[in-house]
């Protein structure tokens, strides 16, 4: 299961929300399954949850994937296992070693994956099986 822990920029948690099994990024929304309930919006580098704006959300799972996907259900690419993934000022981090994995184009709705060299309109968080 994935936690989301929503941060000010000082790393005080204003807000947490899971577990779930997966968390997708898409369309500068924030779903968490297994219903695809929006639990944040994102829109000019914060995140909005449960009447909180920040500028940073971390999800955490024992291990967990990162997985880009396309427009049909075979277009995908994942990445993992991790500790956590990072959502900070339009970028996703991988923990450890807070590498970089993408980036968001606000105004195209897509995550350009530096692995894959190549944007994805979804990006999904779920717990590594």
């Amino acid at each position: 299961m994935v936690t989301v822990h929503f941060l000010r920029t000082e790393g005080r948690e204003v807000h947490k929300a899971g577990p779930f099994p997966w968390v997708r990024a898409a369309d500068g929304s924030l779903q968490a399954g297994p219903d695809g309930e929006e639990i944040a919006r994102y829109q000019g580098g914060v995140w909005t949850a449960a009447g909180h704006d920040v500028p940073k959300c971390i999800l955490h799972g024992s291990t967990c994937t990162a997985r880009f996907e396309g427009d049909s259900p075979d277009d995908s690419a994942t990445h993992g296992p991790f500790e956590k993934v990072e959502f900070v000022d339009g970028s996703v981090y991988a923990e450890p070693g807070r590498r970089l994995l993408a980036r968001l184009d606000e105004q195209a709705h897509t995550w350009y994956s530096y692995e894959d060299k190549r944007s994805w309109p979804k990006l999904v968080v779920e717990k590594s099986s």
